[in-house]
């Protein structure tokens, strides 16, 4: 994945402030140190408007596509850990813009390594949107719910990751 900035590409990713803020030593353990320290270099370096290295993401993923997906999409999905979420449009649209980006631009490939995102990416979504949206999370199934009730980006999300998993 070849990674370019433009408005909206990254996520300011004030989460990680929120979520390693009881942490005597700021980090849950010493295991995760390295995972945190480097979503910390990520943010600083997306904020000043800069791409980071590709070693970043992949200390963080493996991938570039899973550590890009993890630092900009993944904690926006999980509003209990996300002490940037909101219940507004500007909130599911930036998020939105960010994940067609993300798939657009992704190494279809690296989408499939280890099924991370095949086997995860539409079952989180899907229940983000029922939650976001105030829906029954148990009523309908991914193509289902957003053919019915997405707006033009959710559908062009459904599309792209129907072309993905065929």
């Amino acid at each position: 994945m070849k990674i370019t900035y433009f408005d909206g590409v990254f996520a300011p990713m004030k989460y990680l402030d929120e979520m390693l803020k009881d942490y005597e030593d700021g980090y849950p353990n010493q295991t995760t140190k390295q995972y945190y320290e480097t979503l910390k270099k990520i943010r600083d370096i997306q904020n000043s408007g800069q791409v980071p290295p590709d070693e970043y993401y992949q200390i963080v993923g493996g991938t570039v596509e899973r550590g890009y997906y993890l630092a900009n999409i993944h904690y926006y999905l999980y509003w209990g850990e996300c002490s940037e979420y909101e219940r507004t449009d500007e909130y599911i649209d930036k998020l939105n813009k960010r994940i067609i980006y993300f798939l657009k631009n992704a190494d279809k490939e690296a989408l499939y390594k280890r099924d991370w995102f095949v086997l995860n990416f539409p079952n989180v979504y899907i229940y983000f949107l029922k939650s976001f949206y105030g829906s029954d999370p148990d009523n309908e199934e991914f193509f289902p719910y957003i053919s019915l009730h997405g707006n033009d980006d959710e559908k062009e999300i459904m599309n792209l990751v129907k072309d993905l998993v065929g």
